[in-house]
């Protein structure tokens, strides 16, 4: 895949994609864009003067068909800070299967990218089968955040970079959880990495995210989700760098456990058409711009002390950036200790913890959290049994 030179507009730093991440050879055409967007997908202290906004520019592969933004902003702008703390049940679950099915299929010397706080490495690493465990994480986080093990070390940097190939010379296990669709280049991306270990197996869990699109999910694809990863992409790229899946394990349509081996062989794998999608991301927008007029109507006028949204992230940005009047809500809730009090990121509305609600006589809640709606409304009626609650 090609990339443009870097180019700077309106403070932003920013790279264009010239042809589809699958191939050299397919050129790009537009698609849909979504102008003015925020570009952090989180929470802030700072002044909203300071926000920045750029269009979401989608474009689609010529003969793939694959969806992908023209656009790439900088990386250190995108996770400029921590904001992907995977909180709640389903997350917990999710976290404790994944482990588990590393463990299954890993090696003993693992290198991890995007690993967070180190969540899933800790929790492999307290199995004797790892010796040693790199996770390399671009975001930058606090080390209050970050739970230690003797076995596992986070490192601040890009795996791609020259510190990288100091250090990670022995590893034979690659693993990622919800960071594939994250890589700007994917195929370019791993085949690096290839080249500067000895990886031979790769076990990843990826965001079910054709599950997402059919149900309508706000957190398909965006600034960093930036091309839809279906089942049928992930097995191009896959075969682009010579491996093939063993195992796949469905997780409760959130989720997609892949473990796959380096093959002997070449590898030839013709990626169907994609139109499919194109057109249900289409329909998805034209269908929420028609949803936010009804949720405007309901909140209008009434007491804006008991009107709130849930979900401090792209669930409410992309709502609020649709259309949604954010002057209908006293604040934006959610679970994360670490966005309390603070601002979510291209809105004016500050964050609460959601027993803030349990004062309220009657909390009426908008909760479109798409794959953890079911989790996030037992939580609410929990706190206030009065509370009503606005979706989809």
């Amino acid at each position: 895949m090609k990339i443009k030179k870097k180019k700077i507009h309106n403070k932003i730093d920013y790279s264009t994609r010239l042809n589809c991440i699958l191939s050299k050879q397919d050129n790009l055409v537009d698609l849909i864009s979504l102008k003015k967007f925020p570009v952090f997908i989180g929470c802030t202290v700072k002044p909203k003067s300071e926000d920045l906004y750029f269009d979401m520019d989608w474009s689609v592969g010529v003969s793939s068909g694959l969806i992908q933004l023209k656009n790439l902003i900088n990386p250190n702008i995108i996770y400029s800070d921590f904001h992907s703390e995977a909180v709640g049940q389903l997350w917990k679950k999710h976290n404790e299967e994944f482990s588990k099915f590393v463990i299954k299929y890993c090696d003993s010397r693992v290198l991890e990218i995007g690993g967070g706080a180190n969540i899933i490495a800790n929790l492999c690493a307290k199995n004797n089968k790892i010796k040693n465990w790199y996770n390399f994480e671009l975001a930058k986080i606090k080390n209050s955040q970050i739970e230690y093990s003797g076995k596992v070390k986070y490192i601040n940097k890009s795996i791609t970079g020259s510190y990288a190939k100091k250090i990670i010379k022995n590893e034979t296990t690659l693993v990622s959880s919800h960071v594939l669709e994250h890589l700007y280049s994917p195929i370019e991306t791993l085949k690096t990495i290839i080249k500067n270990t000895k990886i031979k197996k790769i076990v990843f869990s990826i965001p079910d995210l054709k599950t997402y699109l059919e149900n309508k999910y706000l957190n398909v694809i965006n600034f960093e989700h930036t091309y839809l990863l279906t089942e049928e992409v992930l097995k191009k790229i896959l075969s682009e760098i010579n491996f093939k899946i063993k195992i796949k394990k469905n997780f409760q349509k959130h989720s997609i456990f892949i473990y796959a081996v380096k093959s002997e062989k070449e590898i030839n794998y013709n990626l169907p058409n994609l139109k499919k999608y194109q057109n249900l991301y289409k329909r998805n927008i034209i269908f929420y711009k028609k949803k936010i007029s009804k949720f405007n109507k309901i909140f209008l006028g009434r007491n804006k002390s008991s009107n709130f949204i849930f979900g401090a992230h792209i669930f409410s940005q992309y709502l609020l950036k649709m259309g949604l009047k954010e002057n209908n809500f006293s604040y934006v809730l959610d679970n994360s200790k670490d966005k309390f009090r603070k601002r979510l990121y291209g809105t004016n509305i500050s964050v609460e913890k959601p027993d803030i609600i349990k004062k309220i006589k009657k909390p009426i809640i908008l909760v479109n959290m798409g794959q953890y709606q079911s989790e996030v409304e037992k939580q609410l009626k929990k706190i206030n049994k009065k509370t009503r609650i606005v979706k989809i």
